[in-house]
């Protein structure tokens, strides 16, 4: 069977065969519901047609993952073998699906042969995970996939301390508007428990604590009255520890709810699994393990009710309730503890390629800051003056006043640009890219934000300039001079135009002068 790829698909699978030869580590940043599963078995397809005697690696660290890899082979009518705690002989295969703990036991077990030497490639799902890193070393050549490119554990590392380079192919804006992903509207009650409140372990809460605090009556009830309130919707709920989970289990079926309880050592874990999909109404109350290789579309309500202090495992949350289906376009985010106020909202735009480089930090920098509806609880963006859900007025306070006064947008708007810029020029630096390769980069990077309506075309042509000046001075020039002005115009004009609809290319059109349309041939070679 052939896969009708979508175009970042597609343009996926091609970066990696085009980059195949090289023994970098690279991580391909790809959102939940993007089809990473299908990415890297197609690619794989493509790797075996032209390289016969490849032998591939693939490892996974859940079994939902593990079942979901395999049947992509399956779909594709090609042959992949499994290696689970059953498997004790290496297969005799070119494409090798396995649980990453069991594939480490049998690398590390001499007397089993097993070894890595006729291995081409290792491929891995959700490399952000740190039970991966002990496999690294054992393979030359290694491609890894992520939806959020940040390393999970110790402050002060990043992923880039193990991949060495990062490939984005879209973003979660786009595939929302291009109808791939649901969007999400978010909740946040105002009754909930304070970070400040729960003990810290490590660098994450106790959740044993946090339990605790949790199963307090007014949290209970809160989950109570919410489902009185969704009660035909489909749900997962996301709580804080096994104890907990069950006690709100237990609390939803007192009212007759269709509720079970999942955790780890579930051993109905796929008869729950088959329930809640056949099941109109049903709520599944969980820890852990609807997060990564759980696939739920029919899930009309995601409840994070608990706290969560993993920007990586808040995203993974949020997004079980993103896949489309013939009915569902939207979703909803009961936030029940706030973390959007911390994290951000689960669609918004995120510099992942700066995230991936640089050292991950206790701080918030880089959150679109956020404010409840005090009337129905929604989260809208804290400039709003109406809530767009329940058109609440807002008050405006004196001191919120000030505060506006004080901002210079243009300023700020140029500042987020040039942090932009600086990601880009540090990335071409490092590869000898030239100009006209930084261009299109910013060119695809911004695209997302005009077709959003997150900024208009001129703002779209501001940013790319900022872009090139930036590295154009990189390169030891003073300035741009007017013919690589014009050349940069007939390269965003060509763009835009390849993309947009009519409507919108007529509009843009009139920004241009004639002149400024034509390429300027005798410039081309400095980029």
């Amino acid at each position: 069977m052939e896969l009708a790829y979508r175009y970042y698909q597609r343009n996926t699978i091609d970066h990696l065969m085009q980059n195949f030869e090289y023994n970098e580590r690279e991580c391909i940043c790809a959102p939940t519901g993007s089809g990473k599963t299908f990415i890297f078995a197609g690619y794989c397809v493509e790797l075996i047609k032209k390289y016969p005697t490849l032998k591939i690696h693939i490892a996974v660290h859940r079994v939902e993952l593990f079942n979901s890899t395999l049947e992509a082979f399956k779909k594709l009518n090609v042959y992949a073998a499994k290696v689970d705690r059953s498997v004790k002989m290496k297969p005799i295969a070119n494409i090798t699906v396995c649980m990453a703990e069991t594939l480490h036991r049998r690398l590390t077990k001499k007397h089993l042969s097993w070894n890595v030497d006729d291995v081409g490639l290792l491929l891995i799902d959700e490399c952000h995970l740190g039970d991966f890193f002990k496999l690294l070393p054992l393979y030359k050549k290694i491609r890894g996939f992520t939806a959020t490119p940040q390393y999970v554990r110790n402050v002060g590392q990043s992923l880039s301390d193990y991949y060495h380079t990062i490939f984005i192919p879209t973003s979660v804006t786009t595939l929302i508007n291009e109808g791939h992903l649901s969007s999400a509207i978010t909740y946040a009650p105002s009754i909930r428990l304070g970070r400040q409140e729960v003990k810290t372990k490590g660098d994450d809460y106790d959740m044993i604590d946090m339990g605790n605090k949790l199963s307090d009556i007014k949290f209970i009830n809160q989950v109570v009255n919410y489902y009185q309130k969704y009660k035909d919707q489909r749900c997962i709920v996301y709580n804080s520890s096994v104890a907990h989970s069950k006690l709100v289990t237990q609390a939803l079926q007192e009212i007759g709810a269709p509720c079970q309880h999942l955790d780890a050592d579930s051993t109905n874990r796929k008869y729950i699994l088959d329930w809640y999909n056949k099941t109109e109404g049903a709520w599944i109350c969980n820890v852990g393990i609807a997060t990564t290789g759980t696939d739920l579309p029919k899930t009309n309500i995601i409840m994070v009710n608990r706290l969560v202090k993993s920007l990586n495992l808040y995203l993974q949350i949020c997004g079980r309730g993103s896949r489309t289906t013939e009915n569902k376009n939207t979703f909803l985010i009961l936030d029940m503890h706030g973390n959007c106020l911390t994290h951000g909202e689960w669609s918004d735009e995120r510099d992942w390629e700066k995230l991936f480089y640089n050292k991950r930090k206790k701080t918030k920098e880089g959150i679109a800051p956020l404010k409840e509806c005090p009337n129905c609880a929604a989260v809208v963006p804290i400039q709003a003056k109406v809530c767009k859900y329940c058109e609440h007025i807002f008050e405006v306070l004196e001191d919120e006043k000030k505060e506006v006064q004080e901002i210079d947008p243009i300023l700020i708007q140029y500042t987020k640009v040039k942090q932009k810029a600086e990601t880009f020029i540090k990335t071409a630096t490092e590869r000898n890219h030239k100009l006209f390769s930084v261009i299109y980069k910013s060119m695809d990077y911004y695209y997302n934000y005009l077709a959003s309506g997150k900024i208009n075309e001129e703002q779209f042509r501001n940013n790319v300039y900022i872009v090139a000046e930036l590295y154009y001075k990189e390169q030891g020039h003073d300035k741009m001079n007017i013919g690589h002005k014009k050349f940069i115009d007939g390269v965003i004009l060509k763009h835009l135009q390849s993309k947009l609809p009519q409507e919108v290319k007529d509009q843009i059109a009139e920004i241009y002068a004639p002149s400024e349309v034509q390429m300027i041939s005798e410039t081309t070679n400095i980029f």
